[in-house]
């Protein structure tokens, strides 16, 4: 997974991600093989469905859900290995996809905290308010 971090604004970020098709591909096999015992097709008895029958119903729906999982999973990684604190939800834009080059890049655009820093607290005094209650007040 690659990764490129740009600071737009003091609390602004955008983040390119490149992530790797081959991984994702072997999931997506997974997946359409799990769902193949349980997929019912006429003609078939379940879970006896050809792959090919199963891929050409279900694929796009199986790739859409494994592509989704690896996005949020690389940016979590991703915000976790640059240590940013994410304020809300990220603007994710996917970039066109080509299947000649196996890699699925999106950028994802999105506020983050901002850093306080606190000052030498050592030196400030403080000083307590004395209050009395008497019986009268309560």
């Amino acid at each position: 997974m690659a990764l490129n971090v740009e600071t737009l604004s003091t609390l602004e970020r955008r983040i390119t991600i490149s992530v790797p098709l081959q991984p994702l591909e072997a999931q997506i096999k997974q997946r359409l093989s799990q769902l193949s015992r349980t997929a019912k097709f006429a003609g078939f008895r379940p879970g006896k469905a050809p792959i090919g029958l199963v891929n050409q119903h279900y694929g796009s729906q199986v790739r859409d859900e494994v592509y989704s999982g690896a996005v949020e999973k690389s940016f979590g990684d991703a915000v976790e290995a640059n240590k940013l604190r994410v304020a809300g939800f990220p603007n994710i834009e996917h970039k066109p996809f080509d299947a000649a080059s196996e890699i699925l890049e999106y950028t994802a655009t999105f506020e983050v905290f901002p850093e306080i820093k606190i000052g030498d607290l050592s030196k400030v005094k403080i000083e307590r308010p004395i209050t009395e209650i008497s019986d009268a007040d309560v």
